[in-house]
């Protein structure tokens, strides 16, 4: 929640944008209801729209800034893009070594992610930036936390209870010092909850259903998941007694399935999915379905004429 002359404002992270709503009626003067009134905005709004939020808030604007950091209009004339871009991929990085739950491979990013640069904002401080900041850190660790739907309101509480204390703050090091600890928390937590064979395994069998139109491999999956190959290996194994590759290729092919009844040709579909070649892609058809993608394709028509 930020403030200004004309009222309260509530900056939330929502898929690839920074959504600015506000100015609020001022309906949280006292200490006792900030917290209920930002965590009812965190509740609410996770299942809306923005056109229906503000309706519910009776909001009278609203700005969407992209989240590689203020780099659109109508501030992008105030910004350096380049530092801001930089500084984006570094915090996205972050994040991605929180997902881990791996300490040490946190702490080492922690220790290297660079100050966030000023913008020349007339309206901001620094102070006031790296409070938008730090609500940026808190909503993408609490996404991260409750990726596997596990004590969404535990981590939901804390997430206010950071952005609470990051509102009070007036000076830089306790704001910088509080993205710290919330950055440490939420890998104790991920580390807790889902870097146990089970949690591992789970995380990946996510990741390869939603990225079937990815070039998927062990060497690209154990990079993303910071793990050995060996060991992403054994951990998929014991999740899903099967093979990592052996499961990726049943996937793509179900995939394909869809895509042939939608009228895609093999070939666009071979592209689309990162088969190696024809041959691989017919191999793999046969094995998991029974039959070459064109018998299915025959089949397909011969269902449509019944």
């Amino acid at each position: 929640m930020l403030k200004d002359g004309s009222g309260n404002y509530l900056l939330i992270h929502y898929k690839d944008e920074l959504i600015l709503f506000g100015p609020f009626f001022d309906f949280a003067k006292e200490q006792k209801h900030l917290r209920e009134t930002i965590s009812s905005f965190l509740f609410i709004f996770d299942g809306l729209f923005c056109t229906e939020f503000t309706k519910i808030f009776q909001c009278n604007e609203i700005m969407t800034i992209h989240s590689n950091m203020f780099s659109k209009r109508p501030m992008n004339s105030f910004l350096d893009e380049e530092k801001f871009l930089a500084y984006s991929l570094s915090l996205n990085d972050l994040i991605e070594c929180v997902a881990t739950g791996n300490p040490h491979l946190v702490i080492e990013k922690l220790n290297h992610i660079p100050f966030p640069p000023y913008a020349n904002l007339p309206s901001l401080t620094y102070v006031e930036q790296n409070k938008i900041l730090s609500i940026v850190y808190f909503v993408k660790l609490y996404n991260t936390c409750i990726k596997d739907g596990k004590d969404r309101y535990t981590v939901l509480l804390k997430l206010v209870d950071y952005i609470v204390k990051t509102y009070e703050a007036f000076d830089i090091e306790i704001i910088r010092t509080l993205r710290r600890e919330a950055v440490l928390e939420a890998t104790k937590f991920v580390t807790n909850h889902s870097n146990s064979a089970q949690g591992l395994g789970s995380s990946i069998l996510n990741y390869i259903n939603e990225n079937l139109y990815a070039d998927l491999t062990v060497k690209s999956l154990a990079k993303h998941f910071h793990v050995s190959e060996p060991h992403l290996r054994t951990v998929f194994k014991k999740k899903t007694n099967t093979t990592i590759l052996k499961y990726i290729n049943e996937k793509k092919i179900n995939e394909a399935m869809k895509l042939l009844k939608y009228g895609y040709t093999i070939s666009d579909i071979i592209k689309l999915l990162h088969f190696y070649d024809s041959s691989h892609f017919y191999r793999h058809f046969k094995k998991v379905t029974g039959y070459t993608p064109k018998e299915y394709v025959k089949i397909l028509k011969e269902k449509e004429r019944i």
